[in-house]
């Protein structure tokens, strides 16, 4: 073999070594066997001895390099690219979950205010019914065979009118019946602002009486018609006011041309 390689040119033999150096532990497992062949051929017992020790030696040394390097490669990229898998996921899985958390507690969050508004509306509307309901319920107790119909309406805080329509008595002259009319009122609300002054801000009243037409019929028609607002109703004195004093505290007065006489 050394014979051969001494009669190559000098490139093949500069490429040949060089490979040998780069594969040096192959290089000295060929060796070691063409000893050992070499040394059977020549039946030398302590030759043979020798080369399969140098054999098994050289072929595991060669069989260590190749493994172990092999191991670094992988141990150097398969689990630090998977560990960098792994964590992405973990974070992201963590990002998701938060986010899940926040959108069912803002969920949960709007679902409670909706219910405490519902519940807040629902209160504040039982409690206008009551209060309507109960003025309305009095009103019609008082000046009894006179209060034809009372309506309740609360707009607003500023805006709390209690209407009430009424027959006006007719077995009068115009100018008692008028008065007559007056005086109902002045009752209605002395009686109703004992309790509900706080849920009233307008008294509203109309009455209806009987008129005779030009026929002799007679046809029930508006008559009359006033109103008492907060601000005025404050500065009336009960007990010192009268009938009359209450007609001139009127406001929005408006009367059927069969009385403006």
């Amino acid at each position: 073999m050394w014979q051969k390689f001494k009669s190559l040119n000098l490139l093949m033999r500069v490429i040949i070594a060089c490979m040998a150096i780069c594969f040096l532990p192959i290089t000295l497992v060929i060796f070691s066997i063409g000893f050992l062949v070499k040394a059977i051929g020549d039946k030398n017992k302590g030759k043979i001895a020798l080369g399969c020790f140098l054999a098994l030696l050289t072929m595991s040394c060669a069989r260590t390099v190749y493994l172990t390097n092999r191991g670094l490669d992988n141990k150097d990229s398969t689990p630090v690219k998977q560990a960098s898998y792994t964590d992405n996921n973990d974070s992201k899985n963590k990002i998701n979950e938060k986010n899940e958390e926040k959108t069912q507690e803002e969920v949960k969050k709007k679902e409670e205010e909706d219910k405490n508004s519902q519940e807040n509306n629902a209160e504040d509307n039982n409690n206008k019914n009551d209060v309507g309901t109960n003025i309305k319920n009095e009103i019609k107790s008082m000046e009894k065979g006179s209060v034809l119909d009372v309506q309740y309406t609360q707009l607003d805080e500023n805006n709390k009118i209690a209407v009430i329509k009424m027959q006006l008595l007719d077995n009068f002259s115009p100018k008692d019946m008028l008065k007559s009319g007056f005086l109902s009122a002045k009752n209605i609300i002395k009686a109703t602002d004992e309790k509900y002054s706080s849920s009233i801000t307008q008294y509203q009243f109309w009455f209806v009486a009987n008129l005779i037409d030009s026929s002799g019929n007679k046809d029930q028609q508006k008559v009359l018609s006033f109103e008492y607002s907060r601000s005025t109703l404050q500065g009336i004195n009960w007990i010192a006011t009268t009938t009359d004093e209450f007609m001139n505290m009127a406001e929005n007065v408006w009367l059927h041309p069969a009385f403006n006489n």
